[in-house]
């Protein structure tokens, strides 16, 4: 477990981080640890497997007014469009992700368990705790 060094470009400036963890520790900080307004993070597995009900409750959040779920339109192509992402032979849509990500549930997730002791021991626990 050697933590390599990442270097990332946000907001057009270039920013050094000790690992991946890192970054990710760093960047939900401003979240859940240097930011005083309400904030809403959604998993994206939610957004995949429970696309109307997900929807619904954030749009309920906002004060929003829900469509009945027969008016509901799913994305059933990638929604991803343009240069930008990739060949469109190898976008994932809705079935697409429903096959790569609804594996039968495992307690580490499909990680090993050298990289599953990684995200324990690096992973920000103030985070996790606050979810």
């Amino acid at each position: 477990k050697v933590p390599v060094g990442v270097k990332v470009k946000l907001a057009e400036q270039w920013l050094n981080f000790d690992s991946l963890a890192d970054l990710w520790n760093e960047f939900y900080a401003q979240y859940y640890r240097d930011f005083e307004y309400p904030y809403l993070i959604v998993r994206f597995e939610d957004l995949t497997f429970r696309q109307y009900e997900t929807t619904k409750t954030i749009c309920e959040c906002a004060g929003g007014v829900v469509k009945p779920q027969n008016m509901f339109k799913y994305i059933i192509k990638s929604a991803k469009q343009g240069p930008g992402h990739g060949k469109v032979s190898e976008r994932t849509g809705m079935v697409e992700a429903w096959i790569k990500y609804g594996q039968p549930k495992q307690v580490k997730g499909g990680f090993s368990d050298e990289d599953y002791d990684a995200a324990i021991e690096l992973l920000s626990h103030e985070f996790m705790e606050s979810m």
